[in-house]
Order: C-alpha cells, then structure tokens, then sequence
C-alpha cells in the first residue's frame, strides 16, 4: 500500500484563494481519477496545504500523473492559481507502508 502527499506554501495573502483552489483540485481530482483528500498544517509551517492519496500501487499513482499531465481541465487549474503558492516550495512524497502495518 502506498500514500502519496503533495504540500505547498500559500503565497502571503492569499490564504482565501490558495485553500478553496485546493479544495476545487482534490475534488477534481477524486471524481475523474484517485480520492483526494487536502488540508492545511495546524502545527509545523503555517499556511502549507498538504493534499493526501492512497494509490492501489506506485504503477497506479504513475497512471494517475501521468493523465493528470494532459487533462486540459486540471492544467488551466494550475495555470489560473500561479500565484496563489510560493514557487519552489511545492513537495510531493510517494510512501510504501510496510506489510501488516
């Protein structure tokens, strides 16, 4: 089994519109491919949104990027919250939990 997180810092002032992009992409992203889920660090870095998955495996969450890289809908996302993040400080984590944990 697998989890899969991608965080990001919200650029200063614009916490409003970084966390409801956020919510707009994980819901995007659940009804057409994976179940996303997003929330926002409560201790740590403040004001780093983190969305979670659980791929059925790493092939899966390839799969997955590799739609995702052409779907039109969710690259204009993208493109339309350029400034909503501080660039550079975007992380994405593939885990592989161990059996029987």
């Amino acid at each position: 089994m697998y989890k899969w997180n991608r965080s990001a810092m919200v650029a200063q002032g614009k916490g409003r519109e970084a966390t409801a992009f956020a919510a707009e992409v994980a819901a995007y992203i659940t009804e057409h491919y994976v179940p996303v889920e997003v929330g926002m660090e409560m201790a740590g870095e403040w004001g780093r949104v983190h969305w979670f998955s659980e791929p059925e495996s790493a092939a899966h969450w390839e799969e997955v990027n590799l739609k995702l890289m052409v779907d039109e809908h969710y690259q204009k996302l993208l493109a339309d919250a350029g400034d909503l993040f501080v660039a550079g400080l975007t992380k994405d984590t593939l885990v592989m939990l161990f059996p029987g944990s």
